[in-house]
Formats: C-alpha cells, sequence, structure tokens
C-alpha cells in the first residue's frame, strides 16, 4: 500500500505530461530513423540496378572487345613485329577481361 502511495503521489498531472512529452519525442526520433532508413534502401535499390546495368554493358563490351582482338590477330599478319599493335591488343584484351601475360 506504501508503494501505491508513492506511485499515486508521483502521478500527478506535470509527470504524466513529462512522460507524455519523452513518449512524443521518443516516437520522432523513430520516425526520423525509419525516413532515413527508407531514404537508404531506396538509394540501395538504386545503386543496386545502376550496378546491374553496367555489369551488363561492360560484357556486351567485352564481347565486342574480343571480336576485335580475334580480328587483330588474323587480319594482321606481321602482328607479333609491331609493338604498337600489340600494345594495343593488350589493352584491348586487359580491358575485355583475357589474361594478359604478366599478370
Amino acid at each position: 500500500e506504501k508503494r501505491d502511495a508513492e506511485f499515486i503521489a508521483a502521478a500527478n498531472p506535470r509527470t504524466m505530461l513529462a512522460l507524455l512529452d519523452e513518449n512524443i519525442q521518443l516516437q520522432r526520433g523513430k520516425d526520423a530513423i525509419e525516413a532515413v532508413a527508407l531514404a537508404l534502401r531506396d538509394d540501395m535499390r538504386d545503386a543496386r540496378e545502376k550496378l546491374e546495368a553496367a555489369e551488363h554493358r561492360i560484357a556486351e563490351h567485352r564481347k565486342v572487345l574480343n571480336s576485335i582482338a580475334a580480328v587483330a590477330r588474323r587480319y594482321l599478319p606481321d602482328y607479333d613485329e609491331h609493338p604498337e599493335i600489340q600494345a594495343a591488343d593488350e589493352l584491348l584484351e586487359s580491358a575485355a577481361g583475357i589474361g594478359v601475360k604478366g599478370e
């Protein structure tokens, strides 16, 4: 009964209003955090979509570069005699993801 009396004495309008104010502040903080989390989720989704599109473009470019490198090797009979052609071919192969000597 003593604890009940202490609780009732402490549960005055000022205390209850302070608790309500604290609750409102906590709810506002939670809402702000949720808004940030939703924005981050949307940003991550956009970034993932852009990454997937970029990976697709890279794969397509690799196919083209592989074709260019193959054509260069096939139709340039003196390919091995020109370091500048080999350097360009190595650049193409590197960009295409083909292993280059020394890597």
